[in-house]
């Protein structure tokens, strides 16, 4: 039987860009390059990968076995880039290869095939079969799991092939799955199958025989009881009632308040509204970023900082330590107010998370810069709940 890889991409928040590689290995499939069974690709370091043994299809209907491989000596991609690269098992010379694609900044650092760059490579013809897409940056394949689909840094993207059908072979349905079937069993069903007008009993000849007469007749006076309370202050119809289960509430499926209303808002408008970022430049004028204070920004609603980034605008790497300092209009603030200091050490981003810092509405914070090598452009964002 054909193995059952992961549902790609699996979730609705998951997402993908449109590869060519993600149709090529589906014409390879259909074409019967393909995988019948096992073949599991792994992370065995930030330099290395290895495919297990499994069986395979080369165009043919023709099983062959692959003793399983390991490819080595994977070079990590440059500072602030990824790379992602193909594995495949080529049928032309039934070898394990590694296609590499060309690196480039992400389009979003923590995101993988849903970046638009860098792009992974075509299969270098359609008689290779996709094993994998590794995501690699400057450490090497890394370790990170993302969504569903990637587990320390392998995208499993296996196109399976069913097995071959073999006449008087093949004695199930679903083998070893929860709705197996045995050939007999299917057999005796469809003898024993259900014909109008000649079934007549439930339970024909023991103790709970019921004819389908007795059985009509139950079901015509059920069909009588319409009313709950009938005649009580309670009196409810089955119309009433069907139509009130209807509109019973779901968790995680209300997603309007005064839905069709005037005052109609969704559950994501009102999540907008729960996050927000206070943003600050921090800017050299084209040089180097000087030392000490480099201006400041009111608060406009009480909330808490749960996270602080620094990010290079202009991708130089370097290093920079801004001290943020707290007070009001009436009191400003001095370093005797700081809330904590953020810095980027020889890179060009950094991120805090975890953070509980309380602000007050029309608080005043300023941005005092106490060290710096490099860095000309770099944009502080604190990241507050409301």
């Amino acid at each position: 039987m054909a193995t059952e890889y992961a549902q790609f991409p699996a979730a609705n928040n998951e997402r993908m860009r449109a590869h060519a590689v993600i149709f090529q290995r589906i014409n390879a499939a259909l074409a019967n390059y393909g995988i019948v069974s096992g073949m599991d690709p792994s992370r065995l370091s930030s330099s290395a990968i290895g495919v297990a043994s499994g069986v395979y299809r080369d165009g043919s209907a023709t099983e062959h076995a692959f003793e399983g491989a390991q490819i080595t000596s994977i070079p990590a991609a440059s500072e602030g880039k990824h790379r992602y690269d193909l594995i495949v098992f080529d049928c032309t010379d039934t070898t394990l290869k590694r296609i590499a694609g060309d690196e480039d900044i992400p389009s979003v650092e923590t995101d993988f095939l849903e970046n638009l760059d860098p792009k992974p490579p075509s299969l270098p013809n359609l008689k290779c079969i996709l094993i994998c897409i590794l995501w690699i940056d400057e450490t090497g394949i890394k370790s990170d799991n993302h969504h569903t689909y990637c587990v320390a840094g392998v995208a499993d993207l296996r196109a399976k092939v069913p097995a071959a059908h073999t006449q008087n072979k093949d004695q199930y349905l679903d083998y070893g799955g929860a709705n197996q079937v045995s050939a007999e069993g299917a057999k005796d069903a469809v003898s024993k199958k259900h014909e109008q007008n000649k079934d007549q009993y439930l339970d024909y000849g023991g103790a709970n025989q019921v004819s389908a007469t007795q059985a009509k007749a139950a079901y015509d006076g059920l069909n009588k009881d319409q009313y709950l309370d009938y005649g009580g202050a309670n009196q409810v119809s089955a119309a009433s009632a069907k139509d009130a289960v209807s509109k019973k509430h779901t968790q995680d499926t209300d997603q309007y308040l005064d839905y069709g209303g005037s005052n109609q808002i969704s559950a994501a408008q009102v999540k907008k509204f729960y996050k927000h970022e206070l943003n600050f430049n921090l800017s050299g004028g084209g040089a180097v970023i000087s030392t000490g204070l480099q201006g400041g920004i009111q608060v406009p609603f009480a909330c808490t900082i749960k996270k602080v980034r620094l990010l290079s605008v202009d991708g130089t790497s370097g290093s920079i330590t801004v001290e943020v300092w707290k007070g009001t209009y009436s009191s400003p603030p001095t370093s005797g107010g700081s809330i904590g200091s953020w810095s980027i050490s020889s890179n060009t981003k950094s991120e805090t998370t975890g953070l509980s810092i309380s602000l007050a509405s029309e608080d005043v914070l300023y941005f005092n810069v106490s060290s710096v090598t490099s860095l000309k452009l770099v944009l502080m964002v604190l990241e507050a709940e409301i």
